[in-house]
């Protein structure tokens, strides 16, 4: 027998509100509806496996928007993707409607924001926000039903379901360490935020790997990853100065630090120089990401270059040639990852 499909109704009666309420957490709406009865509709949506019905509803003279996804404004590496991505777009007569995924979910789940751009009348999307990939995946015969097209970018691996644009994080950062190393440091610190995404994962295992492979021992003390309320997306800068206060309680101070990424490593830059504790003289940074800030910081920032633009306009070739008809099964393009020389990495001399 074919299980009836769960309606607002059912949700409503689970939760114990009207169904205009249910409605209107679910849409996403701006309509205030309490914390705690936004997270007992969301929790029974899910637990009934609730699918909105996505009767396609038509908006006047609106047929050239693209949705795109980043996980926050904060961070100008997602800022620079978002750049490259409409520069070629806008070429084709579309333009953007950018989402910032870690404010937008708040007081929302992935799949109320992906319901949320379903009922749009979008010609595409861009999903540039880890949290969002999996919502992504479980709704791909949602979007394909719209005909709504879907590039996934920044992918720490390629995705096997849409066109992805994804970069060799591993790599990434065991080429940062290996810097660090032929610069003749050894006493070497990795600091980080929680390992919440797989990107970060896999710059830790590149740390690890690299230290491992010159011979350099690595303990668990030379692994800072920092949690709790100092890790939230949209305060890095801060992040970045509790890293710099755990290196300098350390017993033995290391000669250099290989940051997660460069908004991160700007905190340390405050946090160090609030100790009064020189860079590079005393200690060295090298960062990752090669944002637009790393030539304005003093010392320069010595980082790994991610071409955050490239990825963008790269993402958009994709999901235009999508929507003009290309048909085939998806492609995964991969940057490479390469250092940038600045100044806030010594050299220490041998001897």
């Amino acid at each position: 027998m074919k299980r009836k499909k769960t309606t607002v109704r059912d949700v409503a009666r689970a939760s114990g509100v009207s169904a205009s309420t249910v409605s209107r957490v679910l849409s996403g709406g701006n309509y205030p509806v309490s914390a705690a009865i936004r997270s007992t509709v969301l929790r029974a949506a899910g637990e009934m496996n609730y699918k909105p019905n996505l009767v396609y509803r038509p908006r006047k003279n609106v047929d050239n928007e693209i949705a795109a996804l980043i996980p926050t404004f904060s961070n100008p590496f997602f800022t620079s993707v978002v750049i490259g991505f409409e520069d070629t777009i806008k070429g084709e007569n579309f333009h953007t409607l950018v989402y910032d995924v870690n404010n937008w979910l708040g007081n929302n789940s992935p799949n109320t924001l992906i319901y949320n751009i379903l009922r749009k009348k979008v010609k595409g999307v861009l999903i540039a926000s880890p949290v969002m990939y999996q919502a992504a995946r479980e709704f791909r015969n949602d979007f394909l039903s719209r005909n709504i097209k879907v590039v996934i970018a920044d992918c720490p691996k390629p995705d096997i379901m849409f066109n992805n644009v994804y970069y060799d994080y591993k790599k990434g950062s065991y080429l940062a360490t290996e810097y660090l190393i032929s610069q003749g440091h050894r006493k070497i610190v990795y600091a980080g935020l929680k390992l919440e995404r797989e990107s970060r994962e896999l710059r830790l295992e590149g740390f690890r790997d690299a230290m491992k492979d010159h011979g350099i021992p690595c303990n668990e003390k030379q692994i800072l990853i920092l949690s709790g309320q100092n890790a939230d997306e949209n305060i890095q800068i801060e992040s970045g100065e509790a890293l710099a206060r755990q290196v300098l309680s350390l017993r033995e101070r290391p000669t250099a630090v290989a940051v997660i990424n460069d908004i991160v490593a700007f905190g340390m830059f405050r946090g160090f120089h609030r100790a009064h504790v020189k860079i590079p003289e005393e200690i060295s940074i090298i960062g990752f990401d090669d944002s637009v800030f790393c030539e304005m910081s003093y010392p320069a920032l010595t980082t790994v270059r991610v071409q955050s633009e490239q990825m963008g306009r790269m993402a958009a070739m994709l999901l235009l040639n999508e929507i003009n008809g290309a048909s085939h099964n998806p492609v995964g393009l991969s940057l490479e990852p390469c250092i940038v020389e600045r100044d806030s990495v010594a050299k220490i001399l041998s001897g």
